[in-house]
Formats: structure tokens, C-alpha cells, sequence
């Protein structure tokens, strides 16, 4: 998963680059919109779901306990929840390595930073002029 960030970050970037230089001609334009749309599509998702699993993770402990289960008539159901509990109580997430927790703050993360690659990478081709 991050070699996956790496690369979505990378292609963002450059495929950007590659409009702004190119340009001009209508079906380039369009080629490198419908490549860039892909490419950032594909890393939402995949932060999107990681989100979600978060998400639902950290619920998941409140949601056990709003369950009524205290109306139970069991004996052995404290125990269970008991266990359950304590399991809850870690979240789950979706990592790309241990560099980056998979959410939509890292999707945003990673397009604020191939922009920033892309602005700097403009500011070079302008200046070498």
C-alpha cells in the first residue's frame, strides 16, 4: 500500500505536469484529464474505505454497549461481552506501511502534496525559459 501511495502521489503530480506542458491540442488535454481522474478515483477509494473501516471500528464499542444486552436473562452473556469489549477497545485501520493511516485526511494530505510537487516542478519549467 504505500509503494500504491507513492506512485498515486507521483502520477497525480507529474500527469498534471504533463497537461500543462503539453497542452493546446483538445485530445491531450482530455487524455491526460481522464488519466489524472483515474488515478486520483482510484487512491479516494482506497482511502475512502480505509476511512470507513476507522470509522465503523470506533463505533463499534458503543454500539455493543447501546445494544440492550443488559436485558438479558443469560448468565454466561457477561463474559461474552465482557471479551468482546475488550477487543473493540483497539480500532482497526487500513495502513499503507507505518508511514501513512489510510483516511480521507491522508487523501488530502497526498493531493495537497502532488500539488505542491506540481507547482514547484511549473515554477522550474517557467524559470528555465
Amino acid at each position: 500500500m504505500f509503494v500504491q501511495m507513492l506512485s498515486s502521489t507521483s502520477i497525480i503530480c507529474l500527469t498534471g505536469f504533463q497537461a500543462v506542458v503539453v497542452g493546446g491540442e483538445n485530445s491531450d488535454i482530455i487524455k491526460f484529464g481522464i488519466y489524472l481522474s483515474a488515478g486520483i478515483s482510484q487512491l479516494f477509494y482506497i482511502c475512502w474505505i480505509g476511512n470507513e473501516l476507522s470509522y465503523m471500528s470506533s463505533t463499534l464499542d458503543r454500539s455493543q454497549w447501546l445494544s440492550g444486552w443488559h436485558n438479558e436473562c443469560l448468565t454466561n452473556i457477561v463474559q461474552i461481552f465482557t471479551l468482546s469489549t475488550i477487543f473493540t477497545r483497539q480500532s482497526i485501520t487500513l495502513k499503507a506501511s507505518v508511514f501513512y493511516v489510510l483516511s480521507l485526511e491522508t487523501f488530502i494530505a497526498i493531493i495537497k502534496g502532488s500539488y505542491s510537487i506540481f507547482a514547484l516542478l511549473d515554477n522550474m519549467q517557467v524559470t528555465s525559459r
